[in-house]
């Protein structure tokens, strides 16, 4: 097998099926780690930025390529440019209608596999192995909405592995009603600040209600990720973290890469349906 570069290959290009239809708007980025070897089984990781910085800013502030890299994960991060100013754009975009999220999804690979193909990369078969990956859906600030939606997505559902959460949860989002119908499919992964919860009215209490819900039905969250020996379907974890800057929460102690490092993509991992 030939291997990617020492840095492994990261790219932002234009796509297909885009959230926000403008030029300069309809782009993703892309991020491989250089051990990421296509023959084996791997999985997909959808990233949803916030509110307010550049794009090629927040993929910097959020260290999303070295996470990747030191997770030791075999994966693939696509992380879609979507709303950034508040007061002109919004979430989610096109990425609202399930049909064209699924075609969003589809249209996704084939970047991947030229930029792989070009660097002497044997893809055989990479377009089939990554139409059926498990995917994790992870949403960082305002990406909550797009997050949201997705993990409501049959065609997401029926491949989650894991849906992740940085100061990103809201009374609206699926994953905070109905904490139930992500966990059949997958884990479920909030990380917030300790002063998160005293925020503004749209954010009081929304993890210890969230927490709550879960003891309810019988999955008490885990306290940390450190806590989860591995994250797959029915494994609840609600972290809290003392720091102050919203903009560390994802790349702090790198706390993305200790979740892709723990997600069990194996269909044995799935239990029962919940009670």
């Amino acid at each position: 097998m030939v291997a990617l570069a020492k840095s492994g290959l990261s790219f932002t290009e234009t796509i297909e099926f885009p959230a926000l239809n403008e030029a300069g708007k309809d782009v993703a980025y892309f991020t491989v780690p250089a051990a990421f070897d296509p023959q084996k089984p791997f999985f997909l990781v959808i990233f949803f930025h916030g509110f307010d910085e550049p794009f090629a800013e927040q993929i910097e502030r959020l260290a999303l390529a070295s996470q990747v890299a030191s997770s030791g994960a075999n994966c693939i991060l696509v992380c879609p440019r979507t709303a950034i100013d508040r007061a002109t754009e919004t979430n989610p975009g096109k990425l609202g209608d399930e049909d064209y999220f699924e075609k969003f999804l589809g249209a996704l690979p084939p970047h991947v596999e030229k930029r792989l193909a070009g660097q002497g990369v044997d893809t055989t078969g990479f377009l089939e192995r990554a139409a059926a990956a498990p995917l994790v859906v992870a949403t960082f600030s305002a990406g909550h909405r797009l997050a949201s939606c997705a993990v409501s997505y049959e065609a997401v559902l029926e491949r989650l592995a894991a849906c992740v959460f940085f100061d990103s949860l809201y009374r609206s989002d699926c994953y905070y009603i109905s904490p139930k119908s992500v966990l059949e499919a997958g884990a479920l992964v909030g990380v917030h600040r300790k002063i998160y919860d005293r925020g503004t009215p749209d954010e009081l209490n929304n993890h210890a209600n969230l927490s709550a819900s879960l003891v309810k039905i019988g999955h008490s969250p885990l306290p940390s990720i450190d806590a989860a020996a591995t994250l797959h379907a029915g494994v609840a974890v609600m972290e809290s973290v003392d720091i102050a800057d919203h903009w560390r929460i994802v790349a702090d102690s790198s706390r993305l890469a200790a979740i892709l490092r723990k997600v069990d993509t194996r269909p044995a991992a799935r239990p029962p349906s919940l009670v």
